[in-house]
């Protein structure tokens, strides 16, 4: 078993939100309840506790609860076990939700409560992750579980991509490993490849020659998106060619990835429906690994747009995925150009959203790599066995 605990956000209502509608679309379940007045209405009780305090900024508890394979504690030991829990880490007489999440393979769990107390005090959370790892292993005794290593549930932040970078001198070997890189994404159209290219940095130029296409190359300057460098010819890069790029689009056509789709598309959607601004857009994307690359008219209105997956290593089309099309960019893009209204509070309470869904996606992708090993681990046993 591991504890993540998560980044604290503004408010509660951000930590209540996301486990709510996980809730609604049947994919967890209220498990226990401690000093909630009204569980239909369950932030009435954490505003109490919240408007207490006017000093405190970050009031959230968030803490994910993991059980390693094939480990299961019965939904009364589960209850006994965060009670105890809670009240060593000084929650025992906080409000909490204790949530029950069965969204994946294997169930696990996510306590939700307030940290400041109904006088408005703070509760203290000095070396809070020693704190809890080291409640867990004596608890481990007691409950009859195995401890996870701790960087095995890393709390998540942005997704660390790999990017042309104009400070490194070795452009022309850049160049050449994130082509690399990115001929192993799903994408089914070159223009897909010259979009995924360039969301890491580099700007691709196409050009017909004697019936043959030839390919320059251009450093981005990743704080403007201007070319930051001359133009780099490919006869002088060790890259796959056009025809390899086109063949490759080719195969990648035949498959669906209707999953991987499934997944980009709700992410998108996440952050489009909270975003106050293009570059809040990005930002938010970027949390989940995602980039983004809109195709403009020559008046500067959205007529087409690729979203990158990073970690899924697939392109795809707004028109691909479900709840976006390029016309609600371009309508969102017009809007954000006139509105300012109340972007900075709106686009903070997006972060924290994000922040709180990153740490989600961060464990229940942590803990598949967990089962990886335990498999490996089963498989090496077994051939001691044999």
């Amino acid at each position: 078993m591991v504890i993540v605990i998560a980044e604290p956000a503004s408010s509660v209502s951000v930590t209540v939100g996301y486990n709510e509608q996980k809730v609604s679309e049947g994919t967890a379940s209220v498990t226990y309840c401690s000093k909630i007045d009204d569980i239909r209405d369950p932030m009435a009780t954490f505003r109490q506790y919240e408007n207490a305090s006017i000093r405190t900024e970050k009031m959230s508890f968030h803490a994910s609860i993991n059980p390693a394979p094939g480990e299961k504690l019965d939904q009364d030991k589960m209850i006994e076990f965060v009670k105890e829990y809670m009240e060593g880490m000084g929650y025992g007489d906080q409000p909490y939700i204790l949530y029950k999440h069965n969204d994946i393979d294997r169930e696990h769990y996510h306590i939700v409560s307030v940290r400041v107390d109904k006088n408005g005090k703070k509760i203290n959370d000095s070396f809070e992750g020693r704190r809890s790892a080291k409640l867990l292993r004596e608890l481990a005794k007691k409950y009859g579980f195995t401890v996870g290593k701790s960087n095995d549930f890393r709390k998540s932040d942005a997704i660390d991509v790999r990017r042309f970078d104009p400070k490194k001198p070795n452009y022309s070997s850049q160049i050449e490993s994130l082509m690399r890189d990115v001929m192993k994404y799903h994408f089914t159209t070159v223009n897909q490849f010259e979009a995924a290219m360039k969301s890491l940095g580099v700007e691709m130029v196409l050009k017909s020659r004697c019936g043959r296409i030839e390919i320059s190359f251009y450093g981005l300057d990743p704080a403007t998106g201007k070319r930051c460098t001359g133009r780099i010819k490919e006869k002088n890069l060790d890259t796959p060619v056009y025809e390899q790029i086109l063949l490759r689009s080719f195969d990648c056509g035949k498959s669906k990835c209707n999953d991987e789709r499934q997944r980009t598309g709700k992410v998108v959607q996440f952050c489009f429906e909270n975003a106050t601004s293009e570059r809040h857009l990005r930002s938010l994307l970027a949390k989940f690994g995602i980039s983004v690359e809109f195709s403009r008219n020559s008046e500067g209105r959205i007529f087409g747009a690729t979203f990158i997956d990073h970690e899924q290593q697939c392109c795809f089309k707004a028109s691909e995925l479900k709840g976006i099309t390029a016309a609600d960019l371009d309508c969102a893009d017009q809007r954000w150009q006139e509105d300012d209204g109340e972007k900075g509070k709106a686009a903070s309470a997006a972060d924290n959203l994000a922040a709180i869904t990153m740490a989600a996606i961060g464990t229940e992708r942590n803990r598949r790599k967990d089962d990886e090993v335990y498999l490996k681990q089963g498989r090496n046993n077994q051939g001691q066995k044999l």
